[in-house]
């Protein structure tokens, strides 16, 4: 016979973990459903940077500096060669 300090903490963490969390939104699944097409998610935020406008524009500018600076040292590297 389980003694009663055991059937106590059963119900005890029964209770500290509510089935689906806190605030989640679940389906029919018990999964959490995914965001709403309107709610703005990380890819649909403006990066805040003058100047850019959407996050792949910020992107597209950092790689085409990395790959000016690494002309730039090729080239230096060929004038310069001692």
């Amino acid at each position: 016979m389980p003694s009663a300090s055991a059937d106590s903490s059963a119900k005890a963490s029964a209770k500290a973990e509510p089935r689906g969390g806190e605030g989640a939104a679940t389906g029919a699944g018990g999964g959490t459903r995914p965001p709403d097409e309107s709610e703005p998610g990380p890819a649909d935020e403006a990066p805040g940077v003058p100047g850019f406008r959407t996050w792949r524009g910020v992107y597209w500018f950092v790689f085409a500096c990395f790959a000016a600076i690494v002309l730039a040292l090729t080239l230096f590297a060929r004038v310069f060669e001692a």
